[in-house]
């Protein structure tokens, strides 16, 4: 059923439209949905799909080690109600603290410790829990993060992911580095989320989610971000709750990483088996529930890539962008003639003139003046 009907603005890709609209939900876990724009000539991406899960507000255990920084955000998210304090110890509650806390379980939210002298307590901490990361040598060059990209095309910058990450200053930092142990092999390696000086700076997997730097304004400018507060809320709910993962994806990715997945539900209902940790996303646009068993344990969103819509420098813009907008629009098109036409009016008076065919006027005027020079001849003999 359609819940909302409006008008936005037009926007290019690099600064997208934002629209915002609130929903309700009687009936708890996840539903699917779409927003859709008004048909035009490129159909893949009038629609673009959405899951939202409706739960009640994941539990939150905060330790000092985590800095006042992340207890402040923290305390933000749980006087709204979107969060909610657990007991330490609690299995359904998420753990947020520095990576050096002592006797830590998971589900975890760590960051880097703040004191350069615990980063050899921390790395056994993680070992101890499990987490197939390493803090390396600090370093204290400034650097912005980076968001990675999905083949060669930046993800949705819409997302609090990548508004929290992408472009933020990093002054001091640790570089992640993978270290899988016993039972762990590079193919089930977690997902990056953000890069600093061209290493992992952000990092999440099975049950925990690690920073690379504290949080403090002295290491990075990441809490003074107005986009911190909703990333977290998302990395709790979404990333380390129970059954909300949130993977955004795009048609013939690979997945790693989805240890007790045990199928793929499809838009139409049916389920498709699914044996190892690895997944080949679907071609078909939409949104697809991860099953553990009979339950849904997160959603796959599948939507095209949001460059293959932005057709700016094909044939637009600069002289330079012009002509290699018009030569990779050639190599696209297989033919044996393939000419590129820059404006409406050129293409079709091309058009139009081929289709015309080739004209009979003068091989007509030819044949009428040797038809007269024949019998001017004929009639001198």
């Amino acid at each position: 059923r359609t819940v909302a009907r409006g008008t936005a603005a037009p926007a290019t890709l690099d600064a997208p439209t934002r629209i915002t609209q609130k929903l309700a939900s009687t009936a708890s876990g996840w539903v699917r949905g779409s927003v859709e724009l008004d048909a035009d000539a490129l159909r893949a991406d009038d629609t673009r799909w959405f899951a939202v899960r409706v739960a009640p507000p994941p539990m939150v255990s905060v330790r000092p080690e985590g800095g006042p920084f992340l207890g402040a955000a923290l305390a933000t998210l749980v006087d709204e109600q979107r969060l909610a304090r657990g007991r330490e110890g609690d299995p359904r509650a998420v753990t947020v603290a520095g990576a050096d806390a002592p006797a830590l379980k998971g589900p975890v939210l760590l960051t880097a410790p703040r004191d350069p002298l615990r980063v050899g307590d921390a790395n056994r901490q993680l070992e101890r829990l499990g987490i197939p990361w390493r803090f390396g040598a600090i370093a204290r060059a400034q650097v912005l993060a980076r968001v990675p990209t999905v083949r060669g095309a930046s993800v949705d910058t819409t997302s609090p992911s990548a508004r929290a990450f992408d472009g933020t200053p990093v002054r001091l930092r640790y570089p992640l580095l993978y270290s899988p142990g016993a039972g762990a092999t590079p193919a089930s390696a977690p997902d990056t989320i953000a890069t600093a000086g061209g290493a992992p700076w952000v990092v999440a997997g099975d049950g925990y989610v690690l920073i690379g730097s504290p949080i403090d304004p002295d290491a990075t400018d990441l809490p003074l971000d107005a986009a911190f507060v909703p990333w977290l809320q998302e990395a709790l709910a979404r990333r380390l709750g129970d059954d909300g993962r949130y993977i955004e994806s795009v048609p013939g990715q690979t997945i790693d990483g989805l240890r007790g997945v045990t199928g793929l539900e499809r838009p139409d209902g049916t389920v498709l088996p699914v044996s190892t940790d690895r997944l080949t996303v679907p071609g078909q646009a939409g949104v697809y529930f991860l099953r553990r068993q009979t339950a849904r344990v997160g959603a796959l969103v599948v939507n095209g890539e949001p460059s293959e819509s932005d057709v700016v420098g094909l044939g637009t813009g600069t002289a330079a962008d012009s002509a290699a907008g018009n030569a990779l629009l050639a190599r696209l098109v297989t033919g044996k003639d393939v000419n590129v036409e820059p404006t409406p009016s050129a293409w079709q008076q091309a058009v139009f003139s081929r289709a015309a065919g080739q004209a009979l006027l003068l091989p007509l005027v030819a044949l009428a003046l040797a038809a007269l020079l024949a019998e001017a001849w004929i009639s001198g003999r």
